[in-house]
């Protein structure tokens, strides 16, 4: 009798360490398994947005292709992909992470302003300027916003909105070098060439190697007759 007690005790111990040792060797296998396919996902965030281009993109995809990963990192991530797409020239790519960007985050404006980007990039105006709208619809203060919608206008072409636009844009943030430059252009467009040189140099003053603010008034003293002050604007 105590040696079936014994032998009771002894069996229970063992498949005691038995499940233990199976607990730990299953946890270890896990452990293993995680360290093997979460390097790229740990250091996902930290380089998604940032380093060479072919490396952020496929960092900002981790984190997007991640289920588990939090809705407001896969949108971030989508943006700088999206971001990291468009300096490469590659638009449609741009624009389909963009377009994703505010489906999963409709209130957010910087989607819309991407969005927008890409649109005005393909030259589709009138999309770009609904994008802005609702831009600007969600944030009204959005300086980027503003300028970016007088951009679409002046490229649309419709120079009186687009300097109207550009007034905003100043009004919300006064040293403003790309509202004073664009509306400078829009002015040109007008034929107020005084408008269009004063507002360049303003620009020029918070921004000198402005070059396409030199340019456009380079050709606004050109077209005033001076061509002294417009070769040194096309030289400069």
């Amino acid at each position: 009798f105590r040696t079936a007690l014994d032998g009771t005790g002894a069996n229970v111990d063992t498949a005691s360490r038995h499940h233990r040792i199976v607990g730990i060797w299953f946890a270890a296998l896990l452990l293993c398994a995680v360290a093997r396919l979460t390097p790229a996902a740990a250091q996902a965030p930290a380089i998604c947005g940032t380093g060479a281009t072919e490396t952020w993109i496929a960092a900002c995809g981790t984190i997007i292709d991640n289920p588990r990963e939090s809705l407001p990192n896969r949108v971030r991530a989508l943006k700088f992909r999206g971001l990291a797409h468009y300096r490469t020239g590659d638009i449609e790519s741009a624009a389909a992470d963009f377009t994703a960007a505010t489906t999963l985050a409709p209130d957010d404006p910087e989607g819309w302003i991407n969005l927008g980007m890409m649109r005005q990039t393909r030259g589709d105006f009138d999309g770009a300027i609904a994008d802005y709208d609702k831009a600007i619809a969600l944030d009204p203060a959005s300086w980027v916003a503003h300028v970016d919608r007088g951009n679409a206008l002046r490229l649309k072409p419709d120079a009186a909105a687009a300097i109207a636009e550009y007034d905003v844009a100043l009004g919300l943030k006064p040293d403003l070098n790309s509202a004073l430059r664009g509306r400078g252009l829009a002015r040109q467009m007008r034929g107020d060439l005084r408008g269009a040189i004063a507002d360049a140099t303003a620009a020029l003053r918070i921004e000198p190697g402005d070059a396409e603010a030199l340019m456009g008034r380079g050709t606004a003293y050109r077209l005033q007759g001076d061509a002294d002050k417009a070769l040194a604007d096309y030289a400069a």
